[in-house]
């Protein structure tokens, strides 16, 4: 059974219809500004909002974020038919850019060496000039094919390592969804790297814009997020949507999903309202 039917058995509703409200665990996102973290208010195409307390600032749509849990309610519902998250690593091309870049440096000090004892301004016979050229030759030569070997075998490139994230997928919103953005995180095991011990878990969070969603349109999901360096081993994955107002959006792959009748809903909005009002008084 999938969550979306299992979440409308669960209030006795059909598949075909939407409750008036949904109850999930859902993410509480705040994005850097300066060196502070601040509660998101909202997000567009080119600046992420945050409330500071005495005003909204805007920050980079790139800004580094941090989520927390936090139960939700939401009357917006979006059935999830397709989710896939994808990884590669910059840095590893980077590693494999230095090393080339390397080559060729020693490459061309070699040369200038050798150009300098030919001029003569290395000292000693033509025989002692001639075996200092040999052997910065052979040294030349040697740096050159280990490093050659080191690229092919892969050996510059940690496979157990990632900093970008591609999320693809398909939605289909049973609500409107204006202005939404997603908050996409990765929760990894921290490692370290000259022990190979793991010392804990760490987290990457990004906001992206996607735009309006209609209701029963289907929406084709497509973005890339640059993160901190991750270990990939147990690595998870989640996706958090919100609208233009800073509501989080229930989807059929919220955790702990339960579809809520309307007086439920009112209850439960009420509750968590009274509850953050609490909170920022």
């Amino acid at each position: 059974m999938s969550v979306l039917l299992a979440a409308c058995a669960a209030s006795g509703l059909s598949a075909q219809e939407i409750a008036p409200g949904y109850l999930f665990l859902g993410s509480e996102p705040s994005a850097r500004s300066g060196k502070s973290f601040f509660p998101i208010v909202t997000m567009d195409k080119k600046k992420i909002y945050v409330d500071e307390g005495t005003k909204i600032r805007k920050v980079s749509p790139n800004a580094p974020c941090v989520t927390r849990i936090k139960t939700k309610v939401s009357n917006r519902f979006v059935e999830v038919l397709e989710l896939d998250f994808g990884t590669s690593s910059m840095s590893n091309l980077q590693r494999s850019s230095d090393a080339v870049a390397d080559m060729q440096l020693a490459e061309s000090q070699s040369e200038a060496k050798i150009a300098l004892i030919q001029q003569g301004g290395g000292g000693g016979s033509a025989q002692d000039q001639d075996n200092q050229i040999n052997e910065l030759k052979q040294s030349g030569n040697d740096f050159q094919e280990r490093m050659k070997k080191d690229l092919d075998d892969g050996n510059f490139e940690l496979d157990e390592l990632a900093d970008t994230i591609y999320v693809k997928g398909e939605f289909l919103p049973k609500t409107d969804v204006p202005g939404a953005y997603c908050i996409v995180v990765v929760t990894s095991q921290r490692q370290d790297f000259t022990t190979r011990e793991y010392i804990g878990k760490s987290q990457s969070v990004r906001a992206k814009y996607l735009g309006d969603l209609t209701k029963d349109q289907i929406y084709k999901l497509k973005v890339r997020c640059a993160v901190n360096e991750f270990n990939l081993r147990m690595a998870e994955y989640q996706l958090h949507l919100f609208s233009e107002t800073g509501e989080q959006v229930a989807m059929s792959t919220s955790r702990a999903l339960k579809a809520l009748t309307d007086e439920e809903f009112r209850k439960f909005q009420e509750s968590l309202g009274k509850s953050r009002a609490k909170k920022s008084s």
